[in-house]
Order: C-alpha cells, then structure tokens, then sequence
C-alpha cells in the first residue's frame, strides 16, 4: 500500500527482455539503505517487487500483465521515473490510499500554466466503469502521484500541480499528448462494485 507521495525521481539504467515480460535497473541513491530484496516499490506508480539492489540502484522484473497496463513497454535509458516505498504503520496518511495496481494509461490534453501552479486537463478513460471513479475533489494516482481532482466533464478532469509536486516528479518531462499511468481511487471501486451487485440481485 502506498499514500502517492513520491519520495525520489530515479533514472533507467537498463531495460532487458525476459519470456513474457521485461527486467529494468532503475538508479536511485536516496533509496538504496531502505530497500530490501522481495520489497515492494512503486515505479510511476505501478507496484513492483525489488530483485536485486546495490548502493545506487536497484533492479525490477516486470510481467506481461504490467506491461499491458503501463507505458513501461516504452522505458528507455535515462528516463525519469517516480518512486515510492510501501507506507509503513506509523507513517502518516498524507495523500490516499494507493494500492500500486494501475488502471491504465490516458493522455494530457493540455498544459496551461495559472498563477504559480499548472493546471492539466486529462482525458478521461474510455471505459466507463473507470469513468465513475472521477469525481470533483476527489482523488487519483497519477504516474503515482496522489492528486486532487478539481474538475470533471463528461471527456475530461483537470488537476493542479503545484511547484513542489512538478520539482519532485517527472511531470516536468512530459508535454502535451503524454500518457500518464492512472489508478482510481479503491475506495470508489469497492462502492461501485457493492452496488452492481446489489443493481443485479434487485433485477433477478
């Protein structure tokens, strides 16, 4: 379980193909004292489990399953990727609740910068069962980043990214166009899936 609050920027080091799915050493120093082989981490958001780690890196494995839900089938040397540690007992619950599992991937529409922050709008996901998941003030996980959704049409939502977020993320790479990895919020999807099935026993 993760709060969506990234706690370093690592580079890609490697990407190697493996039978049915990818290997990827990420170089991240801050992280290095804090990892443990079969620990979890998040990378853009995606839970992933460390296989091998050194000083200044540490090296992932990533299924099939992943590879259809992310863009990791797109890393390449040197690109900036966000990082997470699982939340511990004792931390604090500063964003939401992140499960690590992604959705899928949706596109920025545009980038337009307001006062001191940016304001994003993204597009919605094609299917609707995710679509439900967008409500106005309520959250989404974001290339792993926890972030308030502050509006929502019928083909899109807007988030605003504040200067701390864009300087402690990899938001800062991406334009116009980019796909970001997306997780709606577990909380709305157990909602929803009470009451489908409570839609279907009334129907029976």
């Amino acid at each position: 379980m993760f709060t969506g609050l990234i706690q370093a920027v690592g580079k890609v080091e490697s990407v190697e193909a493996m039978e049915q799915g990818k290997s990827v050493r990420i170089h991240a120093p801050e992280l290095a004292d804090k990892l443990l082989i079969g620990a979890s981490i998040a990378i853009d958001g995606c839970c992933t489990t460390v296989v091998s780690f050194d000083d200044k890196s540490f090296h992932a494995e990533l299924s099939s399953e992943t590879l259809s839900r992310t863009t990791f089938n797109r890393l390449a040397f040197g690109q900036r990727v966000n990082l997470e540690l699982p939340l511990l007992p004792m931390s604090p619950l500063g964003g939401h609740y992140v499960t690590g599992h992604v959705d899928g991937c949706i596109p920025i529409n545009t980038i337009e910068e307001v006062g001191i922050s940016w304001v994003y709008t993204i597009a919605l996901p094609a299917e609707q069962k995710y679509q439900d998941l967008f409500v106005e003030k309520g959250s989404v996980a974001l290339n792993g980043i926890s972030l308030t959704i502050n509006t929502v049409t019928e083909e899109a939502f807007t988030c605003c990214i504040i200067p701390h977020t864009m300087e402690h993320s990899n938001l800062q790479s991406f334009t116009e166009g980019g796909l970001l990895h997306f997780e709606g919020d577990i909380l709305g999807k157990y909602v929803q899936r009470q009451l489908q099935g409570q839609l279907h026993a009334l129907r029976k």
